[in-house]
């Protein structure tokens, strides 16, 4: 696959085909984006002349080809008409309207071209790497037309028929370029190669105006977020009297962000607070988040566990992991060991000091967490619990109840996190009460197709490298994959080839900072959200097996979320098939 700047997924393609002055344009994305990948294809390059003449305009399409120059490409749609009576070229659209093309597509390919030169000579990038005599190309390309169609008009022009595609060079693209440029080499120019298209990328790729618009779509769909939040907000204020409640959603109903508020809400009235949760990535979220709020502590459930058995250990002289052994001998540890010494530990010098415990992602505690807190809050009648949970985000063994009755158990009915097309793909696979969708417009959600990994590492690079050149902060793109950790290694070996601009790195540990792109498991990242979220699923998934994980993945994204994976891997996630 071809560099593509920029680089257009298939379900903007497919937004920008329905419009009728950019159809025939995307006829001729699609082709030479299948071009091979060390060539540079720049859409739409706007040119400014300098040499005298007050004039501006674009190039529908640069190529630079390693092995010959630059060819530029003037695209038009339609039916062509060339009057020789009048010199004067016309193209006719589907509605039957007649547009006057000036100047001609040759001569607007011609002009473009040459002051695309020009700017390049004017760069030291550019003069460092390239040769000083290359090939300088220009063309045509009429993708609703024939060669039969416009084999007269050619004649007419005296133009070689080298220099005009048709529809019949789509499916040939290549070929067609290298005829193109055959015609204009000169006996003297030497290839640009790899170091003159790394440059021209240097020069010509680096200031798209994507961050103004996107910005704005994203500032704007924050106010109607913050609206949402404040609305859910008042959950709490109609269940502040209750000690003890269930609150139930789908993903991007605010659960996360309502149970953080209660616990500061807790912590403010002087009560001690825990709020828990189950993985690792979520509790440093939540600890920075509520970073020098008082009375409050946050960690996973693993680490409640094993901080309160060692005080018990150290306070009583008992060895409570190794009596939780003796007593279920050959358990497994995490699960069971831990949970049963837990309770131990309770019994023996009682439970740990809070007057509230807050629960996020109460669905991945097991039956056997639920009985260990149920020892916990049966000490103390007093003691306030509140649960968060989303029965479809069951990545894990989990429990199969609660430890208070179903009554207390309220739902939450709004998403108030992902757009429109996010929010869909998403609740294709909810069971549960409904949920209304944000209101937030939004824009399609992307599938980028590549069939094996490594191509799909550059392809996750580029869309990456598209965002951060747009203005987008590392922090706010994340990147995830559907295996478990001991698979992951076969994604992040490719994609650690790859490389992004401005000193940025990969990483798998560090989330929310502005020189590091997290790449990370779906089961990991539960919980969190990210503006950007990339969803790497590789070349091979089962629907059924993988329904939660696709659930909890699509969720991550709010604003953008980008499919990669093969054809049939991108189809199957979207229920599409």
């Amino acid at each position: 696959m071809a560099k593509m700047y920029p680089d257009l997924g298939d379900s903007i393609l497919a937004q920008l085909a329905t419009n009728r002055s950019r159809r025939a344009e995307i006829l001729v994305y699609r082709a030479l984006r299948a071009l091979p990948e060390r060539v540079l294809v720049r859409y739409r390059v706007p040119w400014v002349s300098r040499d005298g003449v007050p004039a501006d305009g674009e190039a529908d399409f640069v190529i630079f080809d390693p092995r010959h120059g630059i060819l530029t490409i003037e695209v038009k749609g339609g039916g062509i008409h060339y009057d020789a009576a009048k010199d004067l070229w016309t193209s006719t659209d589907r509605d039957g309207v007649v547009h006057e093309l000036k100047p001609d597509p040759f001569t607007q390919a011609t002009r473009s071209v040459h002051e695309l030169h020009r700017h390049l000579r004017e760069r030291p990038e550019w003069k460092a790497a390239a040769p000083r005599f290359f090939t300088l190309a220009h063309a045509a390309f009429f993708p609703d037309l024939t060669r039969a169609q416009c084999s007269a008009h050619l004649r007419l022009i005296q133009t070689p028929p080298a220099l005009v595609g048709t529809h019949d060079d789509l499916a040939a693209i290549a070929a067609w370029l290298d005829t193109c440029f055959r015609h204009f080499t000169r006996a003297n120019d030497s290839p640009i190669g790899d170091r003159g298209v790394s440059a021209a990328e240097t020069v010509l790729c680096r200031d798209i105006t994507i961050r103004p618009l996107l910005a704005r779509e994203i500032e704007d769909e924050e106010h109607i977020r913050l609206t949402l939040t404040e609305q859910q907000r008042l959950t709490l204020e109609l269940l502040d009297l209750r000690s003890r409640v269930g609150i139930s959603g789908g993903a991007g109903t605010g659960k996360t962000l309502l149970a953080r508020t209660k616990a500061e809400r807790l912590a403010a009235s002087g009560q001690a607070t825990l709020l828990l949760c189950f993985n690792k990535p979520l509790a440093a979220h939540l600890a920075r988040s509520l970073q020098g709020v008082k009375n409050i502590k946050v960690c996973t459930l693993h680490h409640f566990y094993t901080s309160w058995i060692a005080e018990a250990t150290q306070r009583s002289g008992r060895d409570m992991i190794n009596e939780a052994e003796k007593d279920l001998p050959g358990k497994d540890r995490s699960t069971v060991i831990l949970p049963h010494a837990f309770m131990l530990a309770v019994m023996e010098i009682g439970p740990p000091p809070f007057s509230a415990v807050i629960v996020d992602e109460g669905q991945d505690f097991r039956d056997e967490d639920w009985t260990a807190l149920s020892i916990m809050l049966e000490s103390d009648a007093a003691l306030a619990c509140w649960i968060f949970f989303d029965p479809n985000q069951t990545l894990y063994r989990r429990s199969t109840s609660f430890p208070f009755a179903s009554d207390a158990i309220f739902p939450l009915h709004r998403n108030c996190r992902n757009t429109e097309p996010i929010h869909t793909l998403i609740y294709r696979r909810y069971h549960g009460d409904p949920v209304t969708p944000p209101g937030i417009a939004g824009v399609p959600v992307e599938q980028c197709i590549a069939a094996t990994l490594a191509e799909q590492a550059k392809v996750v690079q580029r869309v990456v490298r598209r965002h951060l050149e747009g203005g987008i902060s590392a922090a706010d793109i994340v990147v995830l994959v559907l295996p478990t950790d001991e698979r992951r290694q076969s994604f992040l070996q490719p994609l650690h080839k790859t490389h992004l601009p401005d000193g940025i790195q990969w990483s798998s540990d560090v989330f929310g900072d502005s020189r590091h792109v997290l790449v990370d498991t779906v089961a990991r990242f539960k919980g969190l959200e990210a503006t950007i979220l990339i969803l790497w699923l590789g070349v091979d998934i089962d629907v059924e097996l993988h329904r939660e994980f696709l659930y909890v993945g699509t969720s991550r994204g709010r604003s953008r979320l980008i499919l990669v994976g093969t054809e049939q891997v991108c189809k199957s996630a979207s229920a599409e098939i």
